[in-house]
């Protein structure tokens, strides 16, 4: 059996037939699905879900082809501002219920339990402690000798720690001081010495600068010393050039040979005191010289170098000042340098 739907005359008409008695030449009508439209809606809210029916008709008969129910989900709760409830105060502390709940069921969406100490802050106030170039400075604050916290503000709601109260220290500007030196090396007369430039500020005494300078070798400055003739009986000196800067001596103008005093003497002819020419000076020449002076015969004695103190004369006075020299109790020079005027 088909049913057919038609309308004709603004009537809708059903016709039902047996596809058997059709005629010749025709088929039986196939649906063709539409949209598929919401029927029997019922909205959803936050407290409980909705429903429709979605159901399909066909474009051509508009026979209901299918209906099937759908859920609507629940919304969301819109959470109002939070309120106290429970409240409780006794001597040292408040607590309450902090409740959230939906503006449009009522439905409570959360409970939070509160504590609350009551504290009576004791506060001083602490100037500000100005930053300066060596350390931080403090802002002015409050604090509590009662727990020791510290605070902005004079009523004690807003805390702060340590750290929020550093003013970083200023930053240093150097005053260069005058340069000195240091590990200065002296020049010779031949090789540069050098020392370290240094200025240091005069605020901090933190080094600024350092800069390594040469000391330029100044040379040697010569002067002439002229030859010192030999005596009979005192060594000579050659001529020469000393330096007046390291007192080294040269034999020629130009500095470029040294030599040592020793280098330099001119022997004499004879050995003062040497009265025997045995080529030194000793206590034999002492007995010798009594000898002459008493008359007592003698085979040869050199009269020159007896003459130790150089008066012109051999006499007691050369005996006496013989014996003293060879007791180490004065030198050749020594006497000379007492009686040369």
């Amino acid at each position: 059996m088909v049913t057919s739907y038609f309308e004709t005359a603004g009537i809708s008409c059903a016709w039902s037939y047996d596809d058997s008695t059709l005629p010749a030449g025709s088929s039986a009508h196939t649906h063709t699905p539409g949209e598929p439209v919401q029927e029997n809606v019922v909205p959803a809210s936050c407290s409980q879900e909705g429903s429709y029916d979605e159901v399909v008709y066909c474009t051509e008969c508009q026979e209901e082809i299918s209906r099937e129910q759908k859920t609507i989900d629940k919304l969301a709760h819109t959470p109002g501002e939070p309120v106290q409830e429970n409240v409780t105060v006794t001597h040292d502390k408040t607590t309450y219920d902090e409740v959230v709940y939906c503006t449009e069921c009522q439905a409570e969406i959360s409970r939070t339990p509160v504590e609350l100490p009551i504290i009576t802050h004791t506060l001083t106030f602490v100037p500000e402690v100005p930053a300066t170039e060596q350390a931080d400075g403090t802002k002015a604050h409050y604090t509590c000798s009662g727990c020791d916290k510290l605070f902005s503000d004079a009523a004690g709601t807003v805390e702060v720690t340590a750290a929020d109260l550093v003013i970083q220290k200023l930053v240093h500007i150097h005053t260069p001081g005058e340069a000195v030196r240091e590990n200065e090396v002296p020049a010779s007369c031949t090789v540069d010495g050098s020392y370290d430039e240094v200025v240091y500020c005069t605020a901090c005494q933190e080094e600024i600068s350092r800069e390594t300078k040469t000391i330029k070798a100044p040379g040697h400055e010569l002067s002439l010393v002229a030859e010192v003739p030999a005596t009979a009986t005192k060594d000579g000196v050659k001529s020469h050039y000393a330096c007046a800067n390291c007192e080294k001596l040269f034999a020629d103008a130009e500095g470029t040979q040294e030599v040592t005093l020793e280098s330099l003497v001119i022997p004499a002819e004879f050995v003062r005191g040497d009265v025997n020419k045995d080529g030194v000076f000793d206590s034999t020449d002492v007995t010798v010289l009594q000898r002459v002076l008493v008359e007592y015969e003698v085979p040869s004695y050199n009269a020159v170098a007896a003459d130790v103190d150089l008066d012109g004369e051999v006499d007691a006075i050369d005996v006496t000042l013989m014996q003293r020299v060879l007791a180490n109790m004065t030198t050749w020079d020594a006497w000379d340098a007492k009686h040369s005027a």
